[in-house]
């Protein structure tokens, strides 16, 4: 098998919070994160004193929240490809990194209470 190495960086933006658990197949953790989102919009809409109105604004936050793009370095050289990952307020033993065929995963959930920052 070829070697295979992953590179973690961490910046001063928002970490994503959720962490899809792993062994029940892409469509319980699909479950797992909509169920996730699904929360969080019930917890925006008991803080607006559950005034109706608002329902598409407290899902959309509530992806928002979930559901963070992120920043990528992907380089090629010879047989070995290095993908950099921005993963902020994370430290790389505290991500968990999976490689399968076609699809690499990098997970890491926020304790509550935690800061964002550099910690180096």
């Amino acid at each position: 098998m070829e070697k295979q190495s992953a590179v973690i960086t961490q910046s001063e933006t928002e970490p994503p919070p959720v962490k899809l658990p792993r062994g029940r197949g892409l469509c319980g953790r699909i479950q797992v994160l909509s169920n996730s989102i699904a929360r969080r919009a019930f917890e925006l809409f008991n803080g607006r004193g559950r005034s109706d109105g608002h329902n598409l604004e407290d899902r959309f936050k509530a992806e928002l929240e979930s559901l963070h793009p992120v920043h990528l370095d992907v380089a090629e050289s010879g047989d070995s490809v290095t993908v950099g990952v921005e993963a902020p307020g994370f430290k790389a033993k505290e991500l968990e990194v999976g490689l399968e065929p076609h699809r690499l995963t990098i997970c890491g959930r926020r304790k509550p209470g935690k800061t964002t920052g550099s910690n180096a």
